[in-house]
């Protein structure tokens, strides 16, 4: 599994195949994301290394090429807890996903994050 370092707002390295966004601190949050793929499906997941999230956040799944939504989520993330998206058959497109949190009470980075790109 290939490693990305995530500061607080920064922008993650785009890197192929499996990735992990340690630990980034955001706002006093402090959140793992890992992309995987698992037989030909993407799977995402936010981790939630810190304190409960005062309200719900958006997780969206985006195409990295075009920037369009695949899947979208509102989801409030419970400390200790995981929040787990799937894009099933995602390795017969060969698209490149990437995942983008927002909210209005965290400035999280709007950079696509944790990219991952599924192969046949």
């Amino acid at each position: 599994m290939k490693k990305l370092s995530l500061a607080m707002f920064a922008t993650a390295i785009v890197a192929f195949g499996p990735t992990k966004a340690p630990q980034a601190a955001i706002n006093g949050l402090h959140i793992e994301i890992v992309s995987e793929c698992v037989a030909g499906d993407a799977v995402f997941e936010v981790r939630n290394l810190g304190e409960n999230w005062p309200a719900s956040a958006s997780i969206e799944v985006v195409r990295t090429a075009d920037d369009r939504t695949v899947r979208k989520r509102d989801t409030n993330v419970a400390a200790g807890k995981t929040a787990q998206i799937i894009v099933p058959g995602i390795a017969e497109s060969g698209a490149e996903l990437a995942i983008r949190i927002d909210s209005d009470w965290a400035r999280f980075t709007r950079s696509a994050l944790a990219p991952v790109r599924c192969e046949k």
